[in-house]
């Protein structure tokens, strides 16, 4: 068995094998680290989550430069810095994160 961060490989006459569920959840993972959804999408998920107001008001005593991305940025990506930052504000896991992207596309 080899580890590949969230999935291991098993090997089967030198094939490496991955579960069904293991092969969606690399899928899914993937999909919410490079397809971006809007600004608008992710406040309305933040919002019904009840984090909204926790990123706003880590957003009031950010520099400019961040307090212009979030105010002013149509779209944002999974891989943007910023959004690491807010879920560490968060308390969010990475795993997290990609969730609340996935579910923040269907808005």
């Amino acid at each position: 068995n080899y580890s590949t961060g969230r999935c291991k490989l098993k090997s089967e006459g030198g094939v490496m094998k991955r579960t069904q569920e293991e092969l969606v959840a690399a899928v899914k993972g993937h999909n919410a680290r490079t397809h971006p959804i809007t600004m608008r999408q992710l406040r309305l998920k933040l919002l019904e989550q009840g984090l909204l107001t926790s990123v706003e008001g880590s957003m009031a005593s950010a520099d400019t430069a961040v307090k212009i991305e979030w105010d002013y940025s149509s779209t944002i990506e999974r891989l943007n810095p910023l959004v690491d930052s807010i879920g560490s504000v968060l308390g969010l896991t990475s795993e997290a994160i990609d969730d609340l992207f996935i579910a923040a596309r269907g808005l």
